[in-house]
């Protein structure tokens, strides 16, 4: 009998690590779309019609400060995602979309440390800064404040293409939702 629970509770282990899995890389894909509809809102508010001046600039603060809110749950969700895919590489790792997933998501652990210890880096930042150790500000945390676009993909915290990423998370959500995976998995780490 206690087999049987050791094999209950493996096969449940797997379960909850894919379902974790699953739950952040559509994360990654929901929040990253919400970012583009966020995006395209916030250029047609842009454009002056009728509004005076200091409302457009009011309207305009306001949402780029929605904008980094979403942008910092969008990083979390690609940050919780590559902990449990790592937890699934360790499971799966002859698995080249696991890895190439991890690949891609490593950028933002640090766009993503970086906005929820803005306070910490910035301080350190303008510490070496007026120390003299750094020179070129575009190199440092200082420089991945920004968000842009350029031809159509969108960086948040300047090196975070948030398009690659949304792209990857759309190719691993399939293995993710494969049926069969918890038995593969299984089979894989039970008999070599």
């Amino acid at each position: 009998m206690k087999q049987d629970e050791k094999l209950v509770q493996d096969i449940q282990k797997i379960s909850y690590k894919i379902a974790q899995a699953r739950k952040w890389v559509f994360a990654i894909i929901y929040k990253g779309q919400q970012l583009f509809d966020m995006i395209e809102k916030s250029y047609k508010e842009r454009v002056p019609d009728t509004a005076p001046a200091f409302e457009f600039m009011k309207r305009s603060e306001k949402n780029d400060e929605i904008l980094k809110i979403e942008e910092t749950f969008f990083l979390d969700s690609v940050v919780k995602a590559k902990k449990w895919l790592e937890k699934i590489e360790k499971l799966d790792s002859s698995n080249d979309k696991i890895k190439d997933a991890l690949n891609v998501f490593e950028k933002a652990t640090t766009a993503r440390n970086v906005r929820q210890h803005d306070e910490e880096y910035i301080e350190r930042e303008y510490s070496k800064i007026a120390k003299g150790r750094i020179k070129n500000q575009g190199e440092s945390v200082l420089g991945m404040k920004w968000t842009f676009i350029v031809k159509d993909k969108y960086y948040c915290l300047g090196n975070v293409n948030v398009s690659e990423i949304i792209s990857e998370a759309q190719k691993i959500l399939p293995y993710l939702e494969d049926e069969k995976l918890v038995e593969k998995i299984f089979l894989i780490n039970k008999f070599p």
